[in-house]
């Protein structure tokens, strides 16, 4: 099995500052040239299947990918929505470290703590556990495929954990995930092997 996991292009919340988490906001006019420029990048590869998740800014991502491939399927799933940010989302970082400080690393105040749950979010495990149950079923229905992924930075950094078989605390040292960066994973016998990881060489000039 082959994958290609896309991260949505940048919205206006995401230029402000703001958690978006399940929030469903649209592509800024950047993110639309970024969205254009990923699927002119992957406008050649020979996809089997695509997912995305159900929120508009990932979908309009995947529809920029998929004009060049108009015979797959987009398959939307709650599966690879965002994790759900309860009380902060819609905050700018500034204001969520002013009401909700222990959202950020007490080693590194500039990071996010995700392992903290703040209130009506949905928490960093339960994130994992749909994304494992997805991963699954990915391993079970296409092990000879190439699959198209387009979802967000916290969940494709969770399902580069799972795919490797890193722990959580692996999260802090994986790369972030850039706004239409593509990153390519192959999996064959039970192992993972990561081809490329966060790479935005198609944004170039924007």
């Amino acid at each position: 099995m082959r994958l290609i996991i896309v991260r949505h292009g940048i919205t206006q919340w995401n230029e402000e500052g703001r958690f978006q988490g399940s929030s469903n906001i649209e592509l800024s006019e950047l993110g639309k040239k970024q969205a254009k420029a990923v699927g002119e990048r992957l406008r050649h590869e020979k996809f089997d299947a695509a997912y995305v998740s159900m929120l508009a800014r990932a979908q309009q991502t995947a529809d920029e990918i998929l004009k060049y491939h108009p015979g797959v399927l987009l398959q939307e799933t709650s599966a690879l929505n965002e994790q759900h940010g309860g009380e902060i989302e819609g905050k700018t970082h500034e204001e969520v470290k002013k009401t909700h400080p222990y959202y950020f690393r007490a080693d590194n105040p500039n990071r996010f703590n995700v392992f903290a749950t703040p209130e009506g979010a949905e928490s960093f495990v339960e994130v994992q556990a749909r994304i494992g149950k997805f991963i699954a079923e990915l391993k079970q229905n296409h092990a000879k495929h190439t699959v198209l992924i387009v979802a967000h930075g916290m969940v494709n950094k969770v399902l580069i954990l799972g795919l490797t078989g890193q722990p959580k605390e692996g999260y802090y040292s994986l790369q972030m995930q850039s706004n239409c960066s593509v990153n390519e994973i192959e999996v064959e016998g039970g192992k993972a092997k990561v081809l490329k990881l966060n790479d935005i060489e198609h944004l170039a000039g924007l």
